[in-house]
């Protein structure tokens, strides 16, 4: 059975009426504390769902695989150019036709990755171990090297376009990866999201990402897969903050078996579509967090 957490809880806000004469007095609503990102300090929280697939061909049929992360994840600015995240929920599923799969999470609950970010640009310091059941089907690791804006040297005007280019390597014993991400970001329009003014940016990028396993008795696998991917980010300039993130992709190419005889070859598809909203947080002098649902989406996105 598929696990769910309620990630959020609404907070309703009555008026109360007084007959008479007597005069009505407005309940004030407590002061939320401010949303951003940009000072030692800060901290946000997003919510993340994430859907994907893989195809392989074999020769007699295709496997699919589905899965499916769904995360709220805690970020925190802790030096000007440092920032600390960790989960706060965590669900990882993956479906086969035959086979379902939920993957405990409660060993990284809590657990910080440390991230050097240079205008939304991350470099991985440090990351929890990961179990050897997650690390078999997805790499946690790199969760935050895709996943904020990458900004301009210069401010964001509507109607501005620029490129930015990315490149990720990763070493592991005899395992290794490669990724490669270059993407032109163009501002569409402004905006206004929980009062504050924010910038909606179209972005469309190439991938090209190559992981080589560690051998085993069984052989070493090699995928090698091309594609692209498009989507949008919402981001509020004055609080350097990510409001929201919508993006999709598809990547194409090799799953390579190499063992001690032979060498199998299977063409493989990726696909994915991910979400990313920050949580309003709570009201000062409540103690959870989050205290009431995202806001609707800015219109025409």
């Amino acid at each position: 059975m598929t696990r769910s957490y309620l990630f959020v809880a609404v907070v309703a806000l009555s008026a109360c009426a007084s007959g008479g004469s007597e005069e009505t007095v407005a309940p004030v609503a407590p002061a939320l504390p401010a949303i951003a990102l940009a000072s030692v300090g800060d901290s946000v929280m997003y919510l993340e769902r994430t859907a994907s697939f893989t195809l392989i061909e074999r020769p007699n049929d295709t496997l699919r695989i589905n899965g499916n992360h769904d995360a709220v994840i805690h970020v925190v600015r802790t030096a000007p150019d440092t920032l600390e995240a960790f989960y706060e929920h965590l669900i990882l599923n993956f479906r086969t036709p035959t086979q379902n799969r939920d993957i405990e999470t409660d060993s990284l609950i809590g657990d910080r990755f440390r991230l050097h970010e240079d205008d939304g640009r991350i470099t991985l310091v440090s990351a929890p171990a990961l179990p050897a059941e997650i690390r078999q089907l997805t790499d946690l690791r790199r969760q935050f090297d895709d996943f904020f804006l990458r900004l301009p040297r210069r401010p964001m005007t509507v109607g501005m376009v620029w490129v930015d280019t990315v490149h990720h390597q990763g070493r592991e014993g005899d395992a290794s990866m490669d990724r490669n991400v270059v993407t032109r970001f163009t501002v569409r329009r402004d905006t206004v999201v929980d009062n504050m003014n924010a910038l909606v940016i179209d972005y469309a990028a190439s991938l090209e990402n190559s992981m080589r396993s560690a051998p085993t008795t069984e052989g070493t696998l090699v995928s090698r897969l091309l594609g692209d991917e498009e989507g949008w980010f919402v981001f509020a300039p004055d609080a350097e903050v990510m409001l929201r993130r919508k993006r999709v992709g598809v990547l194409e190419g090799e799953l390579v078996i190499e063992g001690n005889l032979q060498t199998h070859r299977f063409p493989q598809t990726y696909g994915y579509e991910s979400m990313v909203e920050l949580i309003p947080p709570a009201p000062q002098g409540t103690a959870n967090r989050p205290a009431r649902a995202p806001a609707e989406p800015p219109a025409e996105l």
